[in-house]
C-alpha cells in the first residue's frame, strides 16, 4: 500500500507572480529559462513558451501518471519542513496531481495534493513536514493523465527546504577488491588530506600483519580531486587469499594474489548472456537450476520502425528499415550492428559490445603490464 505523509497543504490563490532565488532551492530552472534543463516529460509534448512550460495533452490516458511532468533529485530529510510554489493555468479547466514520491519502486508518496487549474494564471503554495525515512532519491512531479484534453502550463516551479543527500561510504584504501596477478603491478591508493607519508599494514587472512611500511604521497589526482597516498605491493609474489591492508584506522576489502584470478570470468559472463537471450531454447544443463530453463521466445520477430498512432495520440512516421531477428544468437550478436538482448521476459533490447567489451576490456587492463 502507498504510503502518503499527513501535511498541512496551504494554496495561495493570489495575484500571479514570480518567485526568487532560494538559498535552499531544490529545483533547478523553475522558471524555465533554459528550456527543459532538468526536466522531463512523458505522455504528451512538453514545450517552453513566454516563460512557461506547456503541455500539450492530446490524450489523457487512464490514470493520473499517463501524463507527466517531472523534475528528479529531490532528497527529502525526516523531521523537516517544506515548501512547494508554482505558477500554472490551463487551457480548459481542469485539475492535475501535485506530488512528490520515490523515484522508482514502491513509488511512495511523499506529499500529495490535487491542484485545480482554471484558464487565469493562479499561484499556488503547499507546505509539509517529511514525516518518512529520509530519501535521497525523491522526484517532483505534475501528473496530468485521466483529465481533460488541452494544454497545462507551469512556471516559478520552486521546492525550499533542506536538500538531503546520502553521504558515500565508500572505504578511502582503493584497491582492486578482486585481487592482483602474482607478477603484475600491484599498486594501492588512499585518499588522504595528510601531506605526510602514513603507515599502513598488511595482514593475512588468519589476520597476521605479514609487511608493513610507509605510504608515498602521490599528491592531487585532478580527475578525482582527491590527494592520494600509494602503496606499491608489486614485490609480492606468492599466491595468497584474504589479503587486507590498514591504513590511517581504515582497513580495505580483501584481495588475492593468484595465477587464476580470473579464470571463470568468461564462464561467468557466457552464462549469464546465454540464460539472458531469446530466440534460442535455455536448456537446465547449462544453467544454474533447472527453474531457469525455457523454451525459445520470440521466434519469429522482425524489427520495423513504428508507423502507428501511440496510447498519447502521437502519429509516428516510420522508415524503411526492417530487420529479421529471429533466434539472434549470442556471437551474432556481438558481431552485427544490431545487437540484441533479452530481459526478463525474454524480449529483443538494443546493446551494444557488451558481451565483447566486459572480456576484452578487462583482460587487456589486467594483464597489460604481466
Amino acid at each position: 500500500m502507498t504510503k502518503l505523509n499527513k501535511v498541512s497543504a496551504v494554496i495561495l490563490c493570489a495575484a500571479f507572480h514570480s518567485s526568487g532565488a532560494l538559498s535552499d532551492e531544490m529545483i533547478r530552472n523553475g522558471n524555465f529559462s533554459s528550456a527543459l534543463d532538468g526536466w522531463w516529460a512523458a505522455g504528451a509534448s512538453a514545450t517552453p513558451k513566454d516563460g512557461f512550460a506547456c503541455m500539450d495533452i492530446k490524450s489523457t490516458g487512464s490514470d493520473a501518471w499517463s501524463v507527466i511532468l517531472g523534475h528528479a533529485g529531490v532528497g527529502l530529510e525526516q523531521g523537516e519542513k517544506y515548501s512547494i510554489r508554482f505558477d500554472a493555468y490551463a487551457s480548459v479547466d481542469t485539475k492535475m496531481k501535485t506530488l512528490i514520491q520515490h523515484e522508482g519502486p514502491p513509488y511512495t508518496h511523499y506529499f500529495l495534493a490535487e491542484t485545480v487549474l482554471s484558464t487565469q494564471p493562479e499561484s499556488f503554495q503547499y507546505e509539509f513536514t517529511h514525516q518518512l525515512d529520509s530519501d535521497a532519491g525523491g522526484e517532483f512531479q505534475f501528473q496530468m493523465g485521466a483529465q481533460k484534453t488541452g494544454s497545462v502550463c507551469v512556471t516559478n516551479v520552486s521546492i525550499e527546504g533542506k536538500p538531503y543527500f546520502e553521504v558515500s561510504k565508500t572505504s578511502p584504501i582503493r584497491a582492486n577488491q578482486v585481487g592482483f596477478y602474482p607478477q603484475a603491478d600491484k599498486l594501492i591508493f588512499i585518499t588522504s588530506d595528510s601531506k605526510q607519508p602514513l603507515r599502513w599494514t598488511l595482514k593475512n587472512a588468519q589476520g597476521i600483519n605479514i609487511d608493513l611500511g610507509r605510504t608515498s604521497v602521490f599528491g592531487l589526482n585532478p580527475a578525482s580531486g582527491e590527494h592520494l597516498h600509494q602503496i606499491d605491493l608489486s614485490n609480492l609474489t606468492s599466491e595468497q587469499t584474504g589479503l587486507t591492508i590498514s591504513v590511517d584506522g581504515e582497513e580495505s576489502y580483501p584481495f588475492s594474489i593468484q595465477k587464476n584470478l580470473y579464470q571463470s570470468l568468461k564462464h561467468d559472463a557466457f552464462s549469464y548472456f546465454y540464460q539472458n537471450r531469446s530466440g534460442i531454447e535455455i536448456q537446465k544443463e547449462y544453467v544454474q537450476r533447472s527453474d531457469l530453463a525455457r523454451p525459445a521466445g520470440h521466434t519469429n520477430d522482425r524489427v520495423t520502425c513504428f508507423d502507428k498512432e501511440d496510447a498519447w495520440g502521437n502519429q509516428w512516421p516510420g522508415c524503411e528499415l526492417s530487420i529479421d531477428v529471429t533466434g539472434v544468437g549470442m556471437m551474432r550478436a556481438i558481431t552485427v550492428n544490431i545487437r540484441l538482448m533479452a530481459a526478463s521476459r525474454h524480449g529483443h533490447y538494443s546493446t551494444y559490445m557488451n558481451a565483447g567489451y566486459g572480456l576484452i576490456m578487462p583482460s587487456f587492463r589486467l594483464t597489460a603490464n604481466r
